[in-house]
């Protein structure tokens, strides 16, 4: 999942995410579909009639924009990885579904999760907390919805992509890039002067 060269309904259902570079590591739905459908059924759904379908008729499903929350849900529970990921990046994946997606045991699973605005807060916190989930801390890093006190959390993270991530997020605010304005790393430090410089004319 590592890749230093990326520098990642119910009745009250989220709006639809916006286009940002976090769509680097919530790959969208349609790329799993195949994947999903060479995998044998999943288990520990609690609607049979989900769990008799298809892998690929599942991927369909959980990729479909007007698929319910209810069955989201239920398809969030089967094995395959892959659908499980389909269905973090569902745009109108309800949010509990999302925060306990975000602590799937599988690194995408979690990273799809992590970038969806929709994630409730609190998983954010969570995963910002674990500094050794990198993957998912650079997803979160990325996510315009992470709150600015998770992204000045994660702007202390060990990994410098991580922080590189913090730099770019539109959210950070301007006490967090002062933080990385003095970080170890070049990179970061170069990256959040032109950052700064852009927010306050005259900022050196």
């Amino acid at each position: 999942m590592r890749n230093d060269a990326q520098v990642s309904p119910t009745s009250g259902a989220p709006r639809a995410p916006a286009h940002s570079s976090s769509s680097a590591w919530s790959e969208r739905p349609k790329r799993h579909l195949a994947d999903a459908a060479r995998l044998d059924h999943g288990s520990g759904v609690s609607d049979d009639r989900l769990f008799s379908v298809s892998p690929v008729a599942a991927a369909r499903q959980a990729a479909d924009p007007s698929t319910s929350g209810t069955d989201l849900e239920s398809l969030s529970r089967r094995a395959d990885p892959r659908l499980r990921q389909v269905v973090a990046s569902h745009a109108f994946c309800p949010p509990a579904v999302l925060a306990r997606l975000a602590e799937d045991p599988d690194v995408r699973v979690r990273c799809a999760a992590a970038v969806h605005p929709a994630l409730p807060a609190a998983a954010m916190r969570r995963l910002a907390a674990n500094v050794e989930d990198v993957d998912a801390c650079e997803a979160l890093a990325s996510n315009p919805s992470t709150p600015p006190t998770v992204l000045a959390r994660l702007a202390r993270h060990p990994g410098m992509n991580v922080r590189l991530h913090v730099a770019r997020n539109v959210s950070a605010d301007t006490r967090t890039l002062e933080t990385l304005a003095r970080d170890v790393e070049g990179l970061v430090r170069n990256r959040v002067s032109d950052i700064l410089a852009a927010r306050a004319p005259g900022w050196a």
